[in-house]
């Protein structure tokens, strides 16, 4: 891969050291050198913990229960499906914020993708008559069983 580092010399993570490139005389004065650490292209990787691939779901509306609650370990996701506008409504408690995130259905198939819900976010679900929602990890879940049936 061949990039153009002309005016960003300076930020250039593959600057090994050694003499300054020449420089065309349309462009005046030399550039200054880049600064860093010569040749540290493989920097040691960042410390992560692993991932939560542990299916977690809550699901709400027909046949189950129209309410339902989820204490999120990992990073997942909501969605529904509203028989109408506000068929469905996922409020989620994060530790930190004094107000809750409300999230309502818009009517038809809606999905809030992995990253919508944190760990430690209590996640309570509420359908009304035709809808059904669930929170879930990773990703979503199916409404009917819930199983993991999709990674988002």
């Amino acid at each position: 891969m061949i990039v153009n580092w002309y005016r960003r010399e300076t930020r250039d993570p593959w600057w090994t050291g050694g003499a300054k490139p020449p420089v065309p005389s349309r462009c005046g004065a030399s550039p200054t050198p880049p600064s860093g650490t010569w040749g540290n292209l493989n920097p040691p990787p960042t410390p992560d913990t692993p991932p939560n691939v542990a299916p977690e779901a809550c699901n709400a509306g027909a046949p189950g229960p129209a309410t339902c609650t989820l204490d999120a370990k990992a990073m997942g996701g909501v969605s529904g499906y509203g028989a109408a506008p506000g068929g469905w409504t996922a409020t989620i408690r994060r530790p930190g914020l004094n107000e809750p995130i409300v999230i309502k259905s818009f009517g038809g198939y809606d999905l809030y993708a992995c990253g919508s819900v944190l760990p430690g976010d209590r996640v309570e679900v509420a359908t009304k008559p035709g809808s059904t929602a669930s929170a879930a990890i990773p990703g979503r879940a199916s409404e009917q069983t819930g199983q993991n049936s999709s990674w988002e």
